[in-house]
């Protein structure tokens, strides 16, 4: 026995200590404040979007699409492409269609894991992303090709045991299954990340191929969330490289946020100066947590 708890007690010691650690220091919780605001403000924006087809404007279908090409490009993709390997395509579909909702994140652990010091610029281009779109939504509603053309198949619901969930269907332009991958490559080839962004670009290709064959989207919807991801991206960076060429002031300019080498002054995010050492600070972190628990406290409420 002595020899168990002789081995045991050093291990939970360990545990102890590393926890400690990883509560004091402030680069750990300035990546849990970003993670914490990054889920209380897409959530925010989930409610939001819940909203934007309440406003009573006119309704688009399919003309559109149809204006531009002729006809529908999902009919034709259906008609010829998923016959090749029904089994296949409908498994496939919502694979990828699902992963949607996971590959973002796991980028954010990855640039967690490898940039810590970079996560703030990757949430604040994704929550930039949310708030544009959401206003977009609610100006041009736009019943997707399952909904406004009967003889499109919702693949993603073929295999479904129930009617797939959604606040708002009619949120279809622009796609934010393209824009966002698409946004997050862009982020990443600006970081000169070049393996990870063009491994997201691919991915981007593949959701824009997906949501259209699929009968989510369509081919306008899928340019739409292009242009929206390539306009955010050269509005971050020009509000990045601005400061730079109009001011020599040094104290403008971005200080690194960990480490011995990070200098005192305010942090610069964006066009945006946030107090040093604020996204560290404990207590804005548990206001942030409370704020995100009330809000999902609320929803949960709302929903039962």
């Amino acid at each position: 026995m002595s020899t168990i708890s002789g081995t045991v007690r050093p291990r939970r010691g360990f545990t102890l200590a590393w926890a400690r650690g990883l509560l004091r220091e402030p680069q750990h919780r300035q990546l849990f404040f970003w993670w914490v605001l990054a889920w209380l403000a897409l959530a925010v924006c989930a409610v939001i979007r819940g909203y934007m087809d309440d406003f009573g404007l006119p309704v688009h279908g399919a003309a559109t699409e149809e204006a531009v090409f002729g006809s529908l490009p999902t009919m034709w993709l259906q008609n010829h492409v998923y016959p090749l390997s029904p089994t296949f395509f409908s498994w496939a579909v919502r694979a990828v269609h699902g992963s949607w909702f996971v590959v973002p994140w796991l980028v954010g652990l990855l640039v967690s894991w490898k940039r810590p010091e970079r996560i703030g610029s990757f949430f604040l281009c994704w929550i930039t992303l949310h708030f544009v779109v959401n206003p977009m939504f609610a100006l041009f509603p736009l019943q997707p090709p399952w909904m406004a053309n009967a003889e499109v198949t919702r693949l993603v619901a073929l295999h479904a045991a129930r009617e797939i969930p959604d606040n708002n269907p009619l949120a279809a332009m622009p796609s934010l299954h393209v824009a966002l991958p698409l946004l997050i490559s862009l982020w990443l080839f600006r970081e000169r990340w070049r393996l990870p962004a063009l491994a997201m670009l691919a991915y981007s290709v593949l959701i824009g191929f997906e949501v259209v064959l699929s009968g989510e989207h369509y081919v306008v919807d899928v340019l739409g969330g292009v242009v929206v991801a390539v306009t955010i991206a050269l509005a971050a960076q020009i509000s990045l490289a601005w400061p730079r060429r109009s001011s020599p002031d040094p104290v403008s300019q971005p200080a690194p946020a960990f480490g011995p080498a990070a200098r005192p002054g305010p942090e610069r995010i964006g066009p945006v100066r946030v107090p040093p050492g604020f996204t560290s600070r404990p207590s804005a972190i548990f206001l942030l947590t409370g704020a995100l628990i009330l809000l999902v406290s609320i929803k949960l409420a709302l929903a039962f």
